[in-house]
């Protein structure tokens, strides 16, 4: 028995390749969210601010739920690359949970505000074309980020993880549409981009199954 136990190390010893250590989770997701503030500057390059910006500024809702947006934003990315490690507890997901009960509540409290009938014609085709495309722009390469950062992790409970990137770059995109569109459409927007977001994790899920496991780093 023991001469088999020696022969079966020696051949997994033989066969051993290098394995690259993972960076920490804290120094990963500053990578994440540089990536992310190089999205949002290029956006607003783009796109411009919103000519409202300085009177939204002046108003509790909206710079509550601004604020609250980016913590989802920062929290969701760490709960996320710290719930994909296997020996992480799960009660990780509840770190961005608590931002994004408050965002959604500004979100909320705003639309409630601002609930006024509005004019044939206000909201154009063309406008809601506008946002939708920011939207992609905005979720899109930070959802890949996420992903791409996620592809290596071994976690036991691999829904966790997903649905705390869906948080990080749904809370993202709000601060965007936030800073760059005047459209109060909040429930519309959240909904597209967690369609988008979900849509993109569920590509990711589906090939992690289809595809052969990466070849250590």
């Amino acid at each position: 028995m023991t001469h088999n136990t020696d022969t079966l190390i020696d051949a997994l010893v033989a066969h051993a390749r290098p394995v690259r250590r993972l960076a920490p989770p804290g120094r990963r997701a500053w990578h994440l969210l540089a990536l992310a503030a190089g999205v949002l500057l290029a956006l607003v390059l783009l796109r411009g601010l919103r000519p409202d910006l300085a009177d939204c500024l002046a108003t509790t809702a909206f710079v509550v739920g601004l604020l609250a947006a980016l913590a989802t934003a920062i929290a969701g990315t760490l709960a996320a690359l710290l719930l994909a490690a296997p020996d992480r507890p799960r009660s990780w997901i509840a770190l961005p949970l608590g931002a994004a009960a408050l965002w959604l509540g500004a979100v909320g409290v705003g639309c409630l505000r601002a609930w006024v009938p509005l004019a044939p014609g206000m909201v154009t085709a063309a406008e809601l074309a506008n946002c939708f495309a920011t939207v992609v722009l905005a979720a899109t390469p930070v959802t890949i980020g996420l992903l791409w950062q996620l592809r290596r992790a071994v976690p036991l409970r691999p829904g966790l993880p997903l649905a705390a990137a869906v948080l990080a770059a749904s809370g993202f995109t709000s601060v965007v549409l936030s800073l760059v569109h005047s459209i109060n459409a909040s429930v519309m927007i959240l909904a597209w981009n967690v369609v988008i977001v979900g849509a993109l994790a569920l590509v990711h899920a589906l090939a992690s199954r289809l595809l052969p496991p990466n070849e250590p780093a």
